[in-house]
């Protein structure tokens, strides 16, 4: 259930994309949104996808966001990828792959895979296409017409829509401690259940719940229905057993986010009392691997913890992924509705900010202030605070959200331990104050807006291979290199017309070196922009896209986690199957190492997450690769081999890892396939 490269692997449209059956797809897509919506909107005739504030200005198109390009440009965007000289144009292929892709719309529970296997399909009818037109044959319908028509044999519309729609609704992962002393805050979930689902239950595809103790870690059940949740944990979360305080948390997560009905950009709630003992470096960075390649949000609500220290592995996971630890009393759990409905859709950045590594002098008795600027996209504002020192929590009841100018509209203030969380509704446009103590050394905040209404990005960063017939994209970058950054703009329509959109880098809150990219707008696809020869830092940066609205009002918006630029590149250079493996069979995976700075020499192992699979390094043997040149790629070959009884649709994760002999420095790279029955 990886959010890999392919889905980030947003880039330059050829003008043979242009007609790619938007009127029949927008059709069968708004006549199933009217009919569904209904019911939801009481009559008002404006879709629940709309800007329930402001829904007949700063956008084209009306009320009806521009969303079947979107589902359509992933595809496409990601079928580029696959278009080589080598591509080949057979029938037997071309129908392979085209059943592979009706498969995987009928069985695969992964959107993002099925994404990318369907993109395998449409480079191939691309091909044959351009084939046509040099033989002098004209094509009346586009690529994509003749693949949605042959799909249409087999699925409805509906059917290939809501597989391709990567935006729908999300799990709700629920991860409880129930060792012994659990008992009273299992009561608080169940609670908490009741309040969440009175008002967000149509956002929340199924509720993944796992219960973890000592020794044992449970397997996760799904639910479609809250009622079922709440039935499943009177009946069986019943807090029993453990003893010494750390518990097997992180095996407990790992149990979640490899369950294939734990879907895509989703966040997990773990309610513990205790400190972990399983959270070893290597799980740490598999988990964090896991939750960015999926868009995971971890979120802990600890009530307690072994000795007099929160367990820093809670923290860097939170962090990393754009969750948060809530450090709160028994009571507060079944309160935090509003937080739990903060999370469940990732939602857009408007800014996040933290603490200086090195504290700005105050005073508590002064104020710091940090502006965030809502513009007439901004339906919902939701701002979190978290400070990080025990000593500092009588503080928060001074922190304040209000907006700088005049303005009617205020926030709803809510406090949960270590964290305060404002929502406003339909605010005002222009600035608004966030306001707290100065003196506060340890201090993090998030506001952030949800809706397909809302401007929005994602970023991409391409990475030429010597062999021109292959490019990777990848949302890790290395260090120091020049790239080429692709960004996607959502609901690019509200952007003011001839205006520019900038591209910072951001470091430590602040923008790097000063330096920020103009991106220009492909002429072919109007949400796609690029910006050449961007310089990676060497160290952590968070990207972020400025500019104005149609209405002349200034934007920002703020990529969900930081970027962590390694030195050491690790990237797929081929897989021989088109990611796909059948049953008792094998594939093949050409890998390749790349050091922008020093000579090093790596161990590199992989592994295959799914029971029953095997993924093993072929070449080199002795699985140890000397890379003796820098800028150069160093190529390992990776098989992988699957079962004789997998089930057809399901997706498999493979993890391979490169670790330097020299300063020990660990990257990691992701791998899915799909089993398929052809």
């Amino acid at each position: 259930m990886l959010r890999l490269y392919f889905l980030y692997s947003v880039f330059l449209v050829t003008a043979s994309v242009l007609g790619y059956g938007l009127n029949n797809l927008e059709s069968t897509l708004k006549n199933k949104s009217v009919k569904s919506q209904a019911k939801q909107n009481n009559g008002s005739g404006i879709l629940r996808l709309s800007d329930p504030c402001r829904h007949d200005v700063g956008r084209a198109g009306g009320t009806y966001p521009n969303k079947i390009p979107k589902l359509i440009n992933q595809i496409s965007h990601l079928a580029d990828t696959f278009m080589d000289n080598n591509t080949t144009t057979s029938t037997k292929e071309i129908n392979r792959l085209r059943n592979v892709c009706a498969e995987s719309l009928q069985k695969n529970k992964d959107k993002r895979m099925t994404v990318k296997i369907c993109a395998l399909a449409l480079a191939r009818y691309r091909k044959r296409q351009k084939e046509r037109k040099g033989l002098g044959r004209e094509n009346e319908k586009s690529p994509w017409e003749e693949l949605y028509a042959d799909l249409g044999e087999i699925l409805s519309g509906d059917e290939i829509i809501d597989a391709l729609d990567l935006y729908g609704e999300s799990s709700l992962g629920i991860v409880i401690d129930n060792t012994g002393s659990m008992s009273d805050n299992i009561e608080e979930v169940i609670a908490l259940i009741d309040k969440f689902i009175d008002k967000t239950e149509e956002d929340v595809i199924n509720f993944v719940i796992l219960l973890y103790g000592d020794p044992n870690i449970g397997k996760p059940m799904s639910f479609n229905y809250a009622e079922e949740a709440k039935e499943f944990l009177r009946n069986y979360a019943v807090a029993s057993m453990g003893g010494d305080c750390p518990e097997l948390t992180c095996g407990a997560i790992e149990e979640m986010v490899t369950f294939s009905d734990f879907m895509y950009d989703s966040p997990i709630f773990v309610f513990t009392d205790a400190n972990s003992k399983d959270c070893n470096e290597n799980l740490v960075d598999d988990l964090i691997s896991v939750g960015v390649d999926n868009y995971y949000r971890y979120n802990f609500v600890v009530t307690d913890f072994c000795g007099d220290k929160l367990d820093g592995n809670y923290s860097i996971l939170a962090q990393e992924t754009g969750g948060n630890v809530y450090v709160v009393d028994e009571g507060d759990i079944r309160e935090m509705q509003d937080i739990v409905r903060y999370h469940m859709r990732g939602g857009t950045v408007l800014k996040k900010q933290s603490s200086p590594k090195i504290a700005s002098p105050g005073r508590y008795s002064e104020q710091r202030s940090v502006e965030i600027n809502v513009d007439e996209t901004v339906g919902k504002l939701d701002v979190d605070v978290v400070f990080g020192n025990a000593n500092e929590l009588h503080l928060l009841s001074e922190v304040t959200l209000k907006p700088k100018y005049k303005c009617e509209h205020t926030a709803e203030r809510q406090r949960f331990g270590n964290t305060v969380y404002f929502k406003v509704d339909c605010p005002c446009i222009g600035v608004w104050e966030l306001r707290f103590p100065a003196g506060v050394e340890n201090w993090e905040f998030t506001a952030k807006t949800h809706g397909d209404h809302s401007i929005d990005f994602d970023i991409v960063f391409e990475r030429p291979s010597p062999n021109n017939n292959f490019r990777e994209f990848t949302k890790q970058p290395c260090a120091t290199e020049k790239t080429k950054a692709w960004v996607t703009v959502y609901q690019h329509e509200s952007l003011k017309e001839k205006n520019r959109v900038y591209l910072h880098i951001s470091i430590d809150n602040q923008k790097y070196d000063g330096t920020a990219y103009a991106l220009v707008q492909d002429e072919y696809n109007p949400g796609m922009f690029y910006a050449k020869n961007v310089t990676i830092p060497e160290v952590e940066f968070m990207p972020a896209i400025l500019g104005k609205t149609s209405l002349g009002t200034r934007f920002m918006r703020y990529q969900r986690n930081n970027i962590k630029p390694p030195s050491t590149c690790l990237n797929i250079a081929q897989v021989s199957s088109h990611y796909t493996i059948r049953a008792d069979e094998e594939t093949v995976v050409v890998m390749n190492i790349l050091n922008r700075h020093t000579p090093n020499t790596y161990d590199i192992y992989c592994k295959a997450r799914n029971k029953g699979f095997t993924a093993t390094v072929i070449f080199p043997a002795s699985n140890v690769l000397e890379v003796s040149r820098v800028n150069v790629e160093y190529y390992f070959y990776v098989k992988i081999r699957a079962p004789s009884n997998p089930t057809p649709g399901t997706t498999v994760q493979i993890s391979c890892y490169a670790i330097s002999k020299i300063n020990w420095e660990k990257v990691q790279r992701s791998l899915a396939l799909m089993v398929t029955s052809y």
